[in-house]
């Protein structure tokens, strides 16, 4: 299983790919009903529609899940979540299905950042040495911690595509990728779509080992009554005569 595999299983397990897949397929649907080309809508109207409302709702609807953090910086979306940076673009055009290739990193500081922190080569301290802690380590803080969705959709029928991805620095040729996959696909033009995680499925807890602390039995108080004076006075009488 590859590193983006893992990841993806993870964040469904947590509850942020169900939110955020069913979210922005929720945004188009209702983008492509209001748009009205009659009022003046336009693709680059339709855009950013699109990016404002899926930020401004993910960051309201992920703010319950555990150990997960959704703010905006710059009106963009930022979500935090054991140790990984998530961040969310739309795709050029307005068609249904739009070639991940053509993102470009290159066109804001904030997008280039984390492309080029994936990128770098530079040695990282790990803990591979200590057999207990090494694989929790690298659980904790990926190799690649920077992940991005990117979605593409009809302004007219609201059916998108959406795919997610670990960035890499292309400044210097090369697919702005690492590794990406497609999670959600409407392109075929039919009503249904597919699906590789489930955006219904919601987060699940891990396995406790041994019993929840609410299933253990309750002890006993140990109460231990207290001496008055006039007992203290009798055993230091007592230990006198004795000596």
């Amino acid at each position: 299983m590859s590193l983006l595999d893992e990841v993806l299983e993870h964040l469904t397990r947590n509850g942020v790919l169900p939110v955020l897949v069913r979210l922005i397929r929720e945004v188009y649907r209702v983008n492509a009903d209001r748009f009205e080309p009659a009022l003046g809508d336009d693709r680059t109207l339709f855009g950013i529609a699109i990016s404002r409302n899926i930020a401004n709702r993910a960051v309201t609807e992920l703010r319950g899940l555990p150990g997960v953090h959704a703010r905006l910086i710059n009106n963009a979306l930022e979500v935090s979540c054991d140790g990984m940076v998530i961040r969310q673009y739309k795709l050029p055009g307005s068609a249904v299905h739009v070639n991940v290739e053509l993102i470009d990193w290159t066109t804001s500081e904030a997008k280039l950042r984390g492309a080029v922190e994936n990128s770098r080569t530079d040695p990282q301290p790990t803990l591979d040495s200590d057999e207990e802690l090494g694989h929790l380590f690298g659980y904790l803080l990926p190799p690649f911690r920077h992940f991005r969705f990117v979605h593409s959709g009809s302004q007219e029928t609201g059916q998108t595509t959406i795919s997610a991805g670990i960035p890499r620095d292309h400044r210097d040729g090369g697919s702005p990728w690492l590794d990406v996959r497609t999670i959600w696909s409407e392109a075929d033009g039919g009503g249904g779509g597919e699906e590789t995680f489930s955006p219904e499925s919601g987060p699940t807890r891990p396995s406790a080992s041994g019993p929840a602390h609410s299933d253990l039995p309750t002890p006993d108080p140990q109460v231990t009554p207290r001496r008055t004076r006039k007992e203290e006075h009798g055993d230091a009488r007592e230990r006198h005569q004795a000596s």
